[in-house]
């Protein structure tokens, strides 16, 4: 079988068929538009799964509707045994798809992104569907990123359970729990405590010191472990890794990772920043992480973000540990199509675990 998929901006749109129908060759049609990136992606992943599907790109002229017939024509006639897919591409394509499609009387079919399933439009359909599950890079790379070399802990990109590890993160978020605004006072002013709030932070880092997590030598902090320095490397982090191993103990994600630094088109400078990154089958789940007040700007980031590397099927996430958001706030987050979980620092593992997945 040949399925033919009209290229757009929509990632998934166009990747998903080829990855779910495992056909014989998938051909791309585009217009001014190189999908060079998209192609490239997408061949990694057919060919990681050893799925020997070939891809063909075919430009088609779109200036008018007859135009986009004799394009759309020429390759019903070289695949005999084509299908379109017509969930993406432009009105101009998919008003050519039609025309050719009545004339030839070829199928149409859709693919479900979020459900991994093929719909005949006409036809008898009955498609044999792959089901699948996108790894965080191979997302980000149908969208034209990229995941940064790991500078981080093991523990932020490995996406199996560590007991022992989610024990010790466990130990560290109960502690900045307790009086998050301390706990950034204490992260950011170390064991200085020529600070306002001295009584709080000294609070904290004993708190840390009884619980095996940290302690001062001589001037020195001694942490217990690699992954516990690097939750008190920033004031969210606590909150991050927190979120993640709760992400995980759903067993409703099939990867994830935390503090994904993701660079767009091998330019280094232009690069953004994800606390919390999940993927479900081919959806992605993008998830910002405050432990501290937060602006409405906040909203727009993580809006632009999740788009940009997750397109229209991106879930968005804004996870507070105790800022109260106000009414305006929370209209702007639903306009936006962002979910906020309030108040996780009063909330069980389990009701946590609950919003993430709801």
């Amino acid at each position: 079988m040949t399925i033919v998929e009209f290229f757009d901006d929509e990632a998934l749109d166009n990747a998903l068929g080829a990855i779910l129908m495992r056909p014989e060759r998938v051909v791309i049609l585009y217009a001014e538009k190189s999908c060079n990136t998209l192609v490239s992606a997408l061949d990694k992943i057919l060919k990681k799964r050893n799925i020997k599907t070939e891809i063909i790109t075919r430009k088609v002229d779109i200036s008018s509707v007859e135009t986009a017939c004799e394009g759309i024509e020429s390759v019903a006639k070289e695949y005999p045994d084509c299908d379109f897919d017509i969930a993406g591409g432009n009105d101009i394509m998919l008003v050519a798809t039609g025309s050719v499609a009545k004339k030839y009387s070829l199928p149409l079919h859709t693919v479900d992104v979020k459900n991994q399933s093929v719909r005949a439009v006409n036809g008898k359909g009955g498609y044999k569907v792959f089901k699948t599950r996108l790894t965080i890079p191979e997302l980000i790379s149908l969208y034209g990123g990229k995941c940064a070399p790991d500078a981080r802990e093991e523990e932020t990109y490995t996406w199996e359970r560590n007991l022992a590890t989610e024990k010790d993160i466990e130990a560290v978020w109960e502690i900045c729990r307790r009086n998050p605004g301390a706990w950034n006072s204490a992260v950011g002013a170390g064991f200085n405590y020529r600070t306002e709030k001295r009584n709080v932070i000294a609070k904290t880092w004993y708190d840390l010191k009884q619980a095996g997590m940290a302690k001062k030598d001589g001037g020195i902090v001694r942490y217990k472990s690699p992954l516990v320095q690097y939750l008190l490397s920033k004031q969210g982090t606590a909150l991050e890794m927190y979120t993640f191993i709760s992400a995980k103990a759903t067993e409703c994600f099939d990867d994830g990772q935390s503090g994904v630094v993701i660079d767009w088109k091998g330019r280094r400078e232009v690069e953004n920043e994800i606390d919390v990154l999940l993927t479900q089958g081919a959806v992605g789940y993008f998830i910002s992480c405050k432990n501290g007040m937060v602006e409405s700007d906040e909203l727009y980031k993580l809006r632009t973000v999740a788009d940009r590397f997750g397109g229209r099927y991106a879930k968005k996430i804004l996870v507070l540990s105790y800022f109260e958001p106000d009414m305006s706030f929370m209209q702007r987050a639903d306009e936006l199509g962002i979910k906020v979980i309030k108040n996780v620092r009063h909330l069980q593992k389990k009701d946590f675990m609950n919003r993430i997945v709801d």
